[in-house]
């Protein structure tokens, strides 16, 4: 009997088992992926309403202090004797002016109080104009608010009538401090020569510009010439003190210093104990205002004499501070309000009226950038009656927003030292990092002492907060040391010794990119970190 080849014997039915090499098994197919929109969920309840309303902090109105007394070089009664060197640092922002008068003889600096409140705010001084039915300017009363004077000139320095508005507004401001100096302080210089220094502040971005020094230096020479001339400033009077700018003289009277905001600020760590010249001494600094983020990065050298000198590295402000926040919170609200209020079904009357009376009352809370109170934590304070869900990766306002703050300091600035070869990774981890401004104490912005000290997928990128010391010889009762950030450029202006300023070269040529980066969510390439 034969024997059937084994090809043709039949063997036991066995279960089928997958290959152990993956290349030999059959590939799965994959289901495309279909991205899902971002897109907001809107549950409306009966009772929508407005969720916060403004309340300014103290008086809105300013201390009256006699404008006569203001208007003299020196005291009532004040005879010859030895020269006193008198300093006042002028920080003029964009929500509100602060002032240190300091006397170099005496080693002393007196923050100057405006406002009849508490705490710091007592030495913030509105960064606003009124004008008068009669054509005069006036820090308090009854007339056209004049908001944005900073805003309005830096904007256009061609612009006549917004260089003499900030021009009269830091006149009435230099009368307030000198009459507040000769009555509580006038004793002391009742047989003394006052010298007089102006030191105003300019921004950091301008500091190295010849034509904006020029500028700022015109514009504190026309202000103490209003300020020293009788009676009241008007607009013609203010307009005419400007246009004849370039034929004022007052050398015999006035030394005018204009200075870097961002040197004054660092002022009072660099005269510090902790400030060590041994130590690389580059800082990253975040100033918070009501308009703007003012972030730079810095090098300070000081010599055995004092002088204190800045190699800035990269720098950048945007119009994100505080009161820009509010307001797009605000249009944010505004735009899904709206939204929900077109997709209400027949029958909602009484929802779309409650709806309606809530879009009214949130246009009306654009607040101008010298509001003195504070905003909320959240953008979801704003709104009582409305929860909104998020789906599909969409952003709430906050979020958005914060998102620009961060692609700010953390890429345009920190980033940007490493990407534009000023800076090596090993210089730039672990950065010393001060936040100041009034803004910088709002939970939104506080968060970047947290944040920025680290960045996923870049280890080096990062920066470790510090805080600025109260100064011992600075006199500002009631102020406390967690506030002195507030008054920190106008002390610094009034006391530093001002050197060199100038912008820092590449280490050498290197072309990159010019599109931004999104520091929230960004994974840096592995080659940089």
């Amino acid at each position: 009997m034969k024997r059937a080849p084994k090809s043709a014997q039949r063997a036991p039915a066995r279960p089928y088992h997958r290959p152990n090499f993956y290349f030999l098994r059959d590939k799965p197919v994959r289901q495309p992926v279909v991205p899902t929109e971002p897109a907001l969920t809107f549950d409306v309840h009966d009772n929508v309403c407005l969720g916060w309303k403004p309340d300014e902090l103290g008086s809105s109105d300013p201390l009256q202090r006699d404008e006569v007394l203001g208007a003299r070089l020196e005291p009532p009664g004040a005879t010859a004797g030895p020269a006193r060197e008198l300093v006042m640092g002028l920080d003029f922002g964009t929500s509100s002016t602060k002032v240190v008068i300091a006397d170099r003889t005496m080693n002393a600096a007196y923050a100057v109080p405006f406002m009849d409140s508490v705490g710091v705010a007592s030495y913030l001084l509105p960064s606003a104009l009124l004008e008068t039915a009669e054509g005069v300017y006036a820090l308090a009363g009854s007339g056209k608010r004049l908001a944005d004077l900073k805003l309005a000139m830096l904007s256009a320095l061609s612009d006549e009538r917004a260089c003499a508005r900030g021009c009269a507004f830091l006149a009435l401001t230099i009368r307030q401090a000198r009459a507040w100096l000769y009555e509580s302080k006038g004793d002391q210089y009742l047989r003394a020569d006052i010298l007089w220094t102006l030191a105003i502040g300019q921004p950091a971005d301008q500091a190295a510009s010849e034509h904006h020094r020029r500028h700022f230096e015109q514009l504190a020479k026309v202000a103490w010439q209003l300020a020293g001339s009788q009676g009241s400033i008007g607009v013609e009077t203010a307009l005419n003190a400007w246009s004849l700018r370039a034929e004022l003289n007052l050398d015999d009277e006035l030394e005018v210093r204009p200075m870097a905001e961002l040197s004054a600020q660092i002022h009072g760590f660099v005269s510090s104990s902790h400030f060590d010249a041994r130590l690389p001494n580059i800082y990253l600094l975040v100033d918070v205002g009501a308009g703007t983020v003012d972030a730079s990065l810095f090098h300070v050298r000081k010599d055995r004499g004092g002088t204190v000198s800045f190699d800035f590295f990269t720098h950048a402000v945007e119009l994100l501070g505080a009161a820009n926040l509010n307001r797009a919170r605000l249009a944010w609200w505004l735009a899904q309000l709206r939204y929900v209020q077109g997709q209400l079904e027949p029958g909602s009357d009484q929802v779309a009226k409650r709806i309606g009376t809530t879009v009214a009352e949130l246009e009306s809370m654009k607040l101008p950038t010298e509001f003195r109170g504070r905003y909320p934590d959240s953008y979801r304070s704003y709104v009582k009656g409305v929860e909104v869900g998020f789906e599909g990766g969409a952003k709430n306002p906050d979020e958005d927003f914060y998102q620009r703050v961060r692609n700010q300091v953390a890429g345009k600035v920190l980033y940007g030292a490493w990407k534009q070869m000023l800076l090596t990774q090993e210089a730039v981890r672990g950065m010393p990092f001060f936040l100041c401004g009034g803004g910088g104490r709002h939970p939104f912005y506080a968060a970047l002492k947290t944040r920025l000290q680290k960045t996923d997928g870049c280890t080096w990128l990062n920066a470790k907060p510090r805080e600025l010391a109260l100064p011992t010889n600075i006199s500002a009762p009631g102020v406390a040391h967690g506030d002195y950030d507030r008054l920190s450029v106008a002390y610094g202006l009034s006391q530093l010794n001002p050197g060199t300023f100038e912008r820092v070269v590449a280490l050498k040529p290197r072309v990159f990119a010019s599109e931004e980066t999104d520091w929230n969510t960004v994974t840096v390439d592995k080659s940089v970190c």
